[in-house]
């Protein structure tokens, strides 16, 4: 799937709003994976994130979790000397007005934490 033109020009500046949040959210998605995989060996099933997109209910739980991974991206960057105010009001401005960039993080958080759970279970059979 390619990424649409009005995302990857943001992508590719790496000095834009976008490109940065999106470090800062690639990030707080790394360490939720983490505690995922935590949660999962030591059977906590009710902190586990499942990546059984094709049932309705699971694709519901999966959209909270990342909002609630969204939301605290975007208090770091708040309370941040790097970011800040200005900063986090650009990026709520830009994920209001854009469906595409807003649609792009959740795929981006769903592949990373897709992606390191099967990097944990690569280095667990090993």
């Amino acid at each position: 799937m390619a990424i649409p033109e009005v995302i990857s020009k943001d992508i590719d500046d790496k000095s834009s709003t976008y490109y940065r949040f999106l470090e800062v959210l690639f990030d707080e998605t790394l360490l939720d994976a983490e505690l995922s995989f935590s949660a999962e060996k030591a059977g906590n099933t009710n902190d586990v994130y499942l990546d059984c997109a094709l049932r309705k209910k699971q694709k519901a739980i999966n959209k909270q979790r990342f909002n609630g991974i969204l939301n605290d991206a975007l208090l770091f960057c708040l309370m941040s000397d790097n970011y800040g105010v200005c900063f986090t009001d650009s990026v709520r401005a830009l994920l209001d007005q854009s469906y595409s960039h807003s649609a792009f993080l959740f795929e981006f958080y769903d592949t990373v934490m897709f992606q390191t759970r099967n990097q944990y279970l690569e280095q667990e059979k090993k």
